[in-house]
C-alpha cells in the first residue's frame, strides 16, 4: 500500500504535500470477531472505519472522505448498507467508482498505471465474509454495536501514525520475510488461523493441529513451551505471514509459516 501511495503521489500529486495515515485496525477487527453477529460484521467494520476516518479528517481539517466502493460489488456495498455506513460520518463521502463495473475499474487501473500493483497485492484471509447481510436494518446494526467496546476504536485512532508521503518508503518493513515451511516436522504444532469453521480439516495426521482465531494466537503461545515450534496456516498465507511477523516482533521466535497449498 505504501508503494502504491508513493507511485500515485509521484505521478499525479508531486506538487502537493500529502500525508500518509496508518490506523492499526487489528484490535478493532479482533473485537468485531469476538462480539458481533457474523452477518453484520462487514457493515459494522466499515462504519468503524468511517468513524475513524471522520475523526482524523476533522483533526486535519479535511473536507471530505473518498472511498473506492462500487455499488453492489460486494454485500456491504448495497444501497441499504451504504446508507447505514454513511450515517456515522459528518464528512461528505465521495465515491468516484460507485457506478463502475469491475471491467471498467480494471480499465481505469490500466490507464492510470496501478494495474501491476493490484495484481501483485495479496488478498487477506476472509475474516468478515461469513454469510454477510446485503440489507442491514438500522435497529439491528445499532443493537450489535452496543456489544462493541468503542474504547478499542478510540485506542486505534490514538495510535494512528502520520507520515509525509515522501518519507514512507525510507524505512519499509514488510511482514512477508518470515520463514516458510513446506513440510512440517512431526513435532511441529500447526495453528490453523482460518476464520470459517466450515473449512476442511488440514491433512496433517502426524501433527497436532489447533484451530485458533488469529487474534488469539499470542495467548495460545503464552501457555506453550518456548522450545516448541509453531507453524501458522491460512488459505492464502497472507494473514499467516502478517501474524508471524508481529509475533516475532514481540519476541516469539518459535513461530513460522506453513506454506499455503
Amino acid at each position: 500500500m505504501k508503494q502504491l501511495a508513493d507511485f500515485l503521489w509521484r505521478k499525479y500529486s508531486y506538487s502537493h504535500r500529502v500525508k500518509f495515515i496508518n490506523v492499526p485496525f487489528e484490535p478493532v477487527v479482533a473485537e468485531i470477531l469476538s462480539t458481533i453477529d457474523h452477518t453484520h460484521m462487514g457493515v459494522i467494520l466499515k462504519r468503524l472505519m468511517i468513524r475513524a476516518a471522520d475523526q482524523i479528517a476533522q483533526s486535519l481539517k479535511a473536507s471530505a472522505l473518498v472511498t473506492g466502493e462500487s455499488l453492489a460489488q460486494v454485500s456491504s456495498q448495497t444501497l441499504p448498507n451504504l446508507n447505514l455506513i454513511d450515517q456515522v460520518s459528518e464528512q461528505l463521502i465521495i465515491r468516484p467508482l460507485i457506478v463502475s463495473d469491475k471491467q471498467e475499474i480494471i480499465a481505469t487501473a490500466k490507464r492510470i498505471g496501478t494495474e501491476s500493483f493490484a495484481l501483485s497485492m495479496p488478498e487477506y484471509c476472509a475474516v468478515i465474509s461469513d454469510r454477510p447481510t446485503s440489507n442491514a436494518k438500522s435497529q439491528k446494526i445499532e443493537a450489535e454495536e452496543q456489544k462493541f467496546n468503542f474504547a478499542v476504536l478510540d485506542q486505534a485512532i490514538a495510535e494512528a501514525t502520520i507520515e509525509p508521503i515522501d518519507k514512507i518508503l525510507d524505512v519499509l518493513e514488510t511482514p512477508f520475510q518470515t520463514k516458510e515451511v513446506s513440510t512440517p516436522a512431526k513435532t511441529d504444532v500447526i495453528l490453523d488461523i482460518r476464520h470459517s469453521e466450515n473449512e476442511k480439516p488440514l491433512p496433517f495426521t502426524h501433527n497436532q493441529v489447533i484451530r485458533v482465531p488469529f487474534y488469539k494466537v499470542d495467548k495460545t503461545l503464552d501457555k506453550a513451551d518456548d522450545e516448541q515450534r509453531f507453524l501458522l496456516y491460512c488459505e492464502r498465507g497472507v494473514m499467516s505471514h502478517m501474524q508471524a511477523a508481529q509475533l516475532q516482533s514481540k519476541g516469539y521466535q518459535n513461530v513460522m509459516v506453513l506454506k499455503a497449498s
